[in-house]
């Protein structure tokens, strides 16, 4: 099985975990808790720090590798301390790993296993004595040649009778549990959730992983929910002034019922130490790849109009009209429009009975329509496959084939109607319902999107989540937001929108601007955007989303960012370090490469039409939006960027061939307004012979290795020719 990807061999230059290092010690069957040092534990082993899992209540905490020695022994440097774990019964009962502790002996087990995503791997594992008819295991997993762990925790039935679970917290951090770190750390959880497999990004809302980065101790630690599908799991981490504690938490509302002899299983908890941030981030998305949908973000458009749940269609027809001027060609009808929750049929006078009158209407109108559903909602057709709710309303059992097919074929209508987009709202399906059906809500809300995506199949229509995060236009919200997705867009991975209200006298500022188009997902507007904003929005919604990583991950809101061209089939070009005022001095060494790239070697920024090489490769802090240059050595001459813009022209590369044969370069480049000139870096054995824009034969300037050509104003190609010196 495929263990590595384009970045592959960055994620495996820091592997730890290298051994289990056992120590053992008499097990105590005293209520009080014996020192780490007399606990039978394992040590698995990183470059700094260390974790220890202990054999009696399946603890684990986190310290730093100090030379062995009494004192490290006796007092050691501990940064995250004795993380347990608990479980909630649909009686209100809470099991927690002491409890479970205190029960008999315990049982430590190491076990390999292979992974059909991540190959082999190995099992360590508490098995606990049986507690109120459950057996416990709690279970860390490894894999060989990746440098993270697997935490979760799973639940056996072993009675006669079905018991009821309502949530797992596999990762209890008790007041203080993360501390010993400097002033200087930061500490935060990024905000995303998961429904049906898809990322929603949540603003203030839940977390879906923690990041820990101490630049004065030197300690980075990660961990993230990995989601199955079968729950809502949050990471919840609070704190500050050097304490922080909290939970991970794996819901399953209103309870799964374990029947006898069945398993339950928390959502894993992906974890890492010892590992930069930035290679953190990379590991993480690439891990949601097998968690997540993969390549449902093709067909979803980059922008689209909707309006308040209040108005109607004759006010969206108008928005939709004022927004496709900006080029904002979708329209999304919200929630209310049914007359009856189940019906399909629209509720008049805000929107005609049949629902397909107004996707003509929108299309009329030069919009691709889009409705929001809830495919667990039904008519009143009789049938073992529906429910009522004590408030009358019917509802779609999508775990029985002839409720899925019933969902199925009210979507294919609503795709024969015309509808282009289809956003699946969160179900209000009543806990009783979800009961009778047997079901968590997390397991009916990914059936929702199953069958939505079923429906559409083969066909050029998007499903997504709802928004759920409402941000201002203000830059540091989109850059936490495209903080958190930048990552997933690379591997195509679905990416509910994000919710944007505009007021008539708004204004954008250039930054703001630019993270804006970081996002890489949909941008739900809420009423078309002022006309006074008509330039920007061009800007915005005119291009692809800009293919850019950020760096300073620790940072909730990242300030420094990578930046290469969106053409994936172009070959080697240079990268742009884009750094937002405030940011941080970031150096060259600390930078990431792309695809299995050799490492960059160079960094300089344009200046009045001239590139300046900065020798000592670090970008200092400045008050101000700054752009430089960065390459790495080759053996061919190198596309670095062009004059006058913030990204140097690397979103507008389309074309560039080198063949070697012939010693030519040649490329095509988008027309920009005020670009005059592309810089390019020529190896010291080639020589420049001739040069072409379009087809002028044109003198470019060659200052040393450096070569700078002068581009036409409307673009187009260009051809470099090199000798060998």
């Amino acid at each position: 099985m495929r263990k590595t990807h384009s970045y592959g061999a960055i994620l495996l230059l820091s592997i730890f975990f290298a051994g289990a290092l056992w120590s053992a010690a008499a097990h105590s069957e005293a209520q009080e808790r014996l020192p780490w040092t007399l606990r039978e534990h394992y040590t698995f082993g990183g470059e700094l720090l260390r974790m220890d899992y202990a054999k009696d209540n399946a603890e684990w905490r986190v310290k730093l590798y100090e030379i062995d020695s009494e004192q490290a022994r006796m007092h050691p440097d501990v940064i995250v301390r004795d993380v347990g774990f608990t479980i909630e019964l649909g009686d209100g009962r809470i099991i927690t790993n002491d409890m479970l502790g205190d029960g008999g002996e315990t049982f430590f087990e190491r076990e390999s296993f292979t992974s059909e995503f991540f190959g082999e791997g190995t099992k360590f594992s508490v098995r606990f004595m049986p507690y109120d008819g459950l057996a416990v295991e709690h279970k860390i997993s490894r894999f060989r040649g990746w440098n993270f762990l697997l935490i979760s925790v799973a639940v056996t039935n072993i009675s006669d009778a079905p018991i009821t679970v309502t949530r797992i917290r596999p990762a209890i951090f008790a007041s203080g549990a993360i501390s010993g770190l400097s002033a200087n750390a930061q500490v935060h959880t990024r905000n995303m959730v998961f429904r049906g497999g898809y990322p929603v990004f949540t603003r203030d809302g839940a977390a879906a992983t923690m990041r820990m980065h101490d630049p004065e101790r030197n300690v980075s630690m990660a961990l993230g929910i990995l989601p199955s599908g079968m729950a809502e799991s949050v990471v919840d981490i609070q704190g500050g002034a050097g304490a922080w504690q909290g939970r991970i938490e794996t819901s399953f509302a209103p309870g799964a019922v374990v029947a006898s002899g069945a398993t339950l299983e928390s959502d894993p908890i992906w974890f890492c130490m010892d590992m930069s941030q930035v290679i953190a981030d990379a590991q993480y998305a690439w891990l949601l790849r097998y968690y997540c949908r993969g390549e449902s973000q093709r067909n979803a458009p980059r922008a689209w109009v909707t309006i308040p749940d209040t108005a109607g269609l004759s006010v969206l027809l108008q928005e939709a009209e004022r927004a496709r001027s900006m080029g904002i060609t979708h329209a999304l009808i919200p929630g209310n429009w049914e007359g009856r929750p189940g019906t399909f049929e629209g509720g008049p006078p805000q929107y005609p009975r049949n629902i397909g009158g107004a996707a003509r209407s929108l299309r009329d109108a030069g919009v691709t329509p889009g409705i929001t559903i809830d495919p667990l909602l039904a008519d009143s057709s009789s049938g073992d496959w529906r429910a009522q709710s004590a408030d009358g309303r019917n509802w779609t059992n999508l775990s029985a084939e002839a409720g899925r097919a019933f969902a199925r074929d009210r979507i294919r209508g609503l795709i024969s109607d015309g509808f282009g987009l289809i956003a699946i709202e969160k179900s209000h399906i009543p806990d009783e319902v979800l009961q009778a059906f047997n079901m968590t809500r997390g397991q009916a809300d990914t059936l929702a999107f199953d069958v939505a995506n079923d429906a559409v199949a083969g066909a050029n229509v998007a499903v997504l989540p709802t928004s759920e995060a409402h941000l201002s236009l203000a830059r540091d919200e989109w850059l936490a937001a495209a903080g958190a997705v930048a990552r997933l867009g690379e591997y195509d991975i679905g990416t509910a929108a994000v919710q944007l209200r505009i007021g008539g006298d708004a204004s954008l500022d250039a930054e703001t601007t630019l993270a804006m188009r970081f996002w890489r997902g949909p941008i739900e507007f809420v009423g078309a955007p002022p006309r006074s904003l008509q330039s920007e929005m061009g800007v915005l919604l005119g291009g692809r989303p800009l293919v850019a990583r950020p760096q300073d991950t620790e940072r909730k809101s990242p300030l420094t960012w990578l930046l290469r061209s969106s053409n994936t089939s172009i070959g080697y070009i240079g990268a742009s370090v884009l750094s937002f005022s405030g940011a941080a001095p970031w150096q060259i060494s600390g930078a990431e490469t792309f695809g299995g790239e050799a490492a960059p070697t160079l960094l300089w920024r344009p200046e009045q039409d001239k590139p300046i090489e900065v020798t000592d490769g670090v970008i200092s802090a400045a008050p101000r939006f700054s752009t430089h240059g960065l390459l790495g050595d080759a053996a061919q001459p190198l596309f670095a960027g062009t004059t006058e813009e913030i990204t140097l022209g690397l979103d507008r590369l389309r074309r560039l061939d080198w063949d070697a044969a012939r010693g030519t370069l040649t490329g095509q480049i988008e027309a920009a307004p005020g670009v005059s000139s592309a810089f390019f870096l020529m190896p010291s054995h080639l020589t420049l012979r001739a040069a072409r824009v379009g087809s002028r034969q044109v003198r470019p300037v060659v200052e040393g290795r450096w070569i700078l050509l002068p581009l036409d104003a409307s673009g187009g190609a260009f051809e470099l020719e090199f000798a060998a010196r």
